[in-house]
């Protein structure tokens, strides 16, 4: 009883302090904390809409409420995908309601409170968020029926919601936007027929503020919408995903678009031919993902000179020619994932900056002008085996390019590269000749992957000045010698090859101070003592290593790392020991799992780590006493670890715990 007086009296004494600042301040303040725990802490409580708010409430709901509302069904918890269409920013900062009979009350209250006083706190746009959704089938009858109810319950507070905000058009017109995003999760009885009929209804009353639309079929259900989106005024954004919608809709459906439409989103549908397809002048961003598209013939993409990204990713087309013309305007042109054989007198937009033809049956690209504005290329994942010697001619502002998942065997078949390039991904061809002349030569590069590429060895190069990330994972080098990294290499990785050794002096290997981590994991290192890594390095990974894991080893460690990795080694004894504190006291996360440790009596850490990881060992006891007071995830699972009898210490700065799963919330109930 004490203690919840207590509690009261330091948040009376908080609210005052909250009261005495400006409103400049204050704002600040509540920027930082979500807007529903705002609400809940000022006005969630009680009938605020009927009473005389103080200068901090009345603070605290023009904050809250001035800003974006967003009211979700009870049953669309678990959706996440929604996110895509909504930044992030806007996200944090809304409104989030669960339940559309608590979203029902809270527009009363606030449609209330404006009429009472006359006042026009409202907010700058609404979501309203619904999943038509049965999961029923795997519960018992009595349970099925509750679940419908609350469907049914549901539905008819989104229709009263609908019908208050049409209101909202006879009086002063203060809500300007109103967005929808309908998920059909449910397969549809004649009642959900019913109902959704009067929920398009309304809809189409609100035409004129209807700016977002979002329409998604799960697994294709077939419901017939019963709303033609082109209805709606003012729609800036429409998203129609997953809806059958096919050739005879694209005709028929579209033949009128909305006069504002900015994005139109036809992923995931049944469309195999654009023809008919009507652009607007106003349209920015045009989305046919996913679909079934032979030909981008049809329409007349130059009629829309605001067009800046076009996608059509995952379809069946064989061949761009010259009966294509976009706009000059367009910015972004995707077509990975499909059958492109042939290029012809296609014509790329002037003003392009990102062009993705990966994915495609490509064998060359003489046919392709590459524009001077091009800034990101993406030709990975075709049958290229060469680039002709004027290909990036024009391209003095490119500055990232794939051509990865390709058949190229020599670095000299790409051309001239640009001197632009900033990063250069040339992952998973076969590069049996070790001569990196043409890559060496890129004075921007600060990016460069040549994953499993085949190559042999590295000797006498000297790598741009500008690289930071340098990815030679997964090839057979079995030396590297003679190598200047350059003066800005954060990044190296060179997993999965040949070396027995990693001796800088020996081998005149020269790292810039600025090397931060380096991965050394699964190359058959033979000794410790040929072991010498940078003093720079603060996250070191020596997974699948075949040498001995202990005190020794630690101390060829730079004492400032700060992450280690020591994954499924082998050589790690069953007691190691393993003094991390004295060898390296500023480290924060280790890592030792798949190997086989029983115990970890012997193992000593330093007051800074707040990571460690020691799944799938044997270890059946945890020694709590050993593991700082600050670590904030702590992995055992997959051990012989029992939660039994377990006692569990006191470990405020944790996040995760996890023995059999995850037990966080049980560790903090101690």
């Amino acid at each position: 009883m004490n203690g919840h007086v207590k509690e009261i009296k330091h948040e009376t004494s908080f609210l005052s302090s909250l009261s005495s600042l400006p409103e400049e301040l204050l704002g600040f303040v509540f920027s930082f904390l979500p807007v529903d725990v705002l609400y809940d802490k000022f006005l969630g409580s009680s009938n605020w809409d009927e009473l005389s708010l103080s200068d901090l409430q009345l603070f605290a709901l023009r904050f809250i409420f001035t800003k974006s509302l967003v009211i979700r069904s009870n049953t669309s918890r678990m959706v996440d995908f929604w996110k895509i269409v909504y930044p992030n920013n806007e996200i944090k900062q809304s409104m989030l309601c669960y339940g559309f009979i608590e979203g029902y009350q809270l527009m009363r209250k606030l449609f209330n409170y404006n009429f009472r006083l006359d006042s026009s706190i409202l907010p700058k746009d609404i979501t309203l968020l619904f999943k038509f959704s049965d999961r029923s089938f795997q519960l018992d009858i009595p349970a099925q029926e509750e679940n419908e109810n609350a469907l049914t319950t549901e539905i008819e507070y989104f229709i009263m919601i609908l019908e208050l905000l049409a209101f909202d058009n006879f009086y002063k017109d203060r809500i300007k936007s109103i967005n929808f995003h309908l998920i059909y999760d449910i397969n549809p009885t004649p009642n959900l027929m019913l109902n959704q009929t009067r929920i398009m209804q309304r809809i189409e009353m609100l035409s004129r503020k209807s700016f977002k639309l979002v329409i998604y079929n799960r697994n294709k259900i077939k419901w017939a919408v019963g709303l033609n989106p082109f209805q709606l005024e003012s729609l800036r954004e429409l998203y129609l995903w997953n809806s059958g919608f096919n050739d005879f809709n694209v005709v028929n459906y579209f033949h009128g678009i909305p006069p504002h439409l900015k994005i139109l989103h036809l992923t995931g549908n049944d469309i195999t031919s654009l023809h008919g397809l009507v652009i607007p002048a106003t349209l920015e961003q045009l989305m046919v993902t996913a679909n079934n598209i032979t030909s981008l013939e049809g329409p007349n993409f130059q009629d829309a000179p605001n067009l800046q990204v076009f996608d059509a990713s995952i379809n069946a087309v064989t061949e761009l020619t010259s009966r294509i013309k976009f706009n000059n305007n367009l910015k972004t042109f995707r077509i990975p994932y499909n059958r492109i054989q042939n290029i012809r007198d296609f014509e790329l937009p002037k003003n392009l900056q990102t062009l993705s033809l990966s994915k495609n049956l490509l064998t060359q690209v003489d046919n392709i002008n590459l524009p001077l504005t091009l800034t990101e290329l993406f030709l990975n994942g075709n049958y290229i085996k060469s680039l002709p010697d004027y290909f990036f001619s024009n391209c003095e502002n490119l500055t990232k390019l794939s051509l990865s998942d390709n058949l190229i065997d020599d670095l000299d078949d790409l051309g001239n590269l640009p001197s632009s390039l900033e990063e250069l991904i040339l992952d998973n061809n076969e590069i049996d000749n070790n001569d990196l002349t043409n890559i060496l030569s890129l004075t921007k590069l600060k990016y460069l992957s040549m994953i499993s590429t085949g190559l042999i060895s590295i000797n006498g190069n000297k790598f741009p000045k500008t690289l930071q990330v340098l990815k030679l994972d997964k090839n057979e080098l079995s030396e590297l010698i003679n190598i200047d990294f350059g003066n800005n290499l954060i990044k190296l990785n060179l997993a999965g090859n040949n070396l027995n050794k990693f001796n800088i002096e020996q081998y005149k290997l020269k790292f810039p101070p600025s090397l931060q981590y380096l991965d050394l994991s699964n190359n058959p290192l033979e000794e410790i003592d040929t072991l010498f890594i940078p003093r720079s390095v603060q996250g070191l990974q020596l997974n699948g290593v075949n040498i001995p894991c202990n005190n020794h080893l630690l101390s060829h460690i730079p004492r400032g790392i700060q992450e280690l990795e020591l994954n499924n080694t082998g050589k790690i004894q069953h007691c190691p020991l393993l003094d991390f504190a004295s060898y390296l006291p500023n480290l924060k996360s280790v890592n030792m799992e798949g190997n086989h440790i029983v115990s970890m009596e012997q193992m000593k850490f330093p007051y800074t780590l707040e990571r460690l990881n020691l799944a799938s060992n044997l270890i059946s006891i945890i020694p709590f006493g050993l593991i700082p007071k600050n670590i904030k995830y702590l992995q055992f699972n997959n051990n012989h670890v029992s939660l039994e009898g377990l006692k569990f210490p006191v470990l405020p700065q944790l996040e995760y715990f996890g023995i059999c799963g995850d037990q966080t919330n049980l560790m903090r109930q101690t």
